[in-house]
């Protein structure tokens, strides 16, 4: 689905000036100490924040890795509503982008400056480097997802509501924990049946290129068992793809998810997988409008997923 509407680009530009209005941090001073201060984001409006919870629990050891790296790096945040509503609260579990070397968890560029309607779980990962290699990161982001599952009816969400996402390498992680099983088997869970719904944010679906250069083969082109569009299958959870405009996008990243799209539509019979390509925007904009997008999906998989139980079989 193409957004080429002059209507579309107006709302989705007011985002962009929303998000980035709201997106500015304190000053600080220009003294040498005062600029290795880290000023803490500031909660967005309508939301109260649960900080730094662990998701592997004291007693489990990382599955691959540094157990040491994962104890000081695998934490994530709550964002909930203030307001008190009825009925459990869908989520909306957030992987950040970097390259899966660099970055770290905080409120969505898309969601900010937007009503609180559910609640949004952010969470970093061990990142590629001197302590971390593929698949660290793989097996934390389902970790991080199985802690989402099991403990988010806690803090008012409902685990039966669960959407994963996230921007480049974040929505490479979310397409592949909730394409390929064996991430969530360790802690008992299938993607199929635990996620509502995938809204990946300018993923990579090829073998994600850090992965190639972990293994000494930096820009070559390569689709395997690293790759979400290797898993694709008829029976994902629905599955929604964001990208921006061909010719201003990271490298290749509309042509790929454009065919990993086509695969699952075409080849796949997959029924439930959609594309937005978002004209007008880059690799680091697009989030603001595929994060107002994410809830309308979010909203509508929910209304599907309502009438077909309601629905005489």
């Amino acid at each position: 689905m193409k957004l080429f509407s002059s209507l579309g680009k107006i709302a989705a530009g007011l985002l962009l000036i929303a998000a980035a209005g709201c997106s500015q941090s304190a000053k600080v001073q220009t003294s040498s100490a005062a600029a290795k201060t880290k000023v803490p984001a500031p909660v967005p409006a309508g939301y109260r924040v649960v900080k730094d919870l662990p998701y592997y629990p004291k007693d489990f050891r990382p599955l691959s890795g540094d157990a040491e790296y994962a104890a000081e790096r695998c934490k994530l945040d709550i964002y909930i509503p203030q307001k008190k509503v009825a009925e459990p609260l869908p989520v909306l579990l957030f992987f950040h982008g970097g390259g899966l070397s660099r970055g770290s968890k905080g409120m969505p560029r898309g969601q900010r400056g937007l009503p609180a309607e559910f609640i949004i779980v952010t969470a970093n990962y061990r990142l590629s480097g001197p302590r971390a290699k593929c698949p660290d990161y793989l097996h934390d982001a389902a970790a991080a997802a199985a802690w989402t599952v099991r403990n988010i009816a806690r803090y008012g969400g409902d685990p039966d509501k669960v959407f994963v996402t996230g921007a480049s390498a974040g929505g490479y992680l979310s397409a592949m924990i909730a394409l390929d099983r064996r991430w969530l088997k360790p802690f008992g869970l299938d993607p199929r049946k635990c996620f509502a719904g995938v809204l990946p944010i300018s993923g990579q679906m090829s073998t994600h290129f850090q992965v190639m250069i972990e293994r000494g083969q930096e820009g070559q082109p390569l689709v395997d068992e690293y790759a979400p569009i290797y898993h694709a299958a008829a029976d994902t959870p629905p599955i929604v793809l964001f990208c921006g405009q061909p010719d201003i996008e990271f490298k290749a990243r509309v042509a790929e998810n454009l065919f990993f799209h086509a695969v699952l539509t075409q080849l796949k019979k997959n029924p439930d997988a959609k594309i937005y390509q978002i004209n007008g925007f880059n690799h680091s904009s697009v989030g603001v409008p595929a994060g107002y997008l994410t809830r309308q999906e979010m909203k509508r998989i929910l209304r599907q997923r309502k009438a077909a139980q309601k629905s005489p079989r």
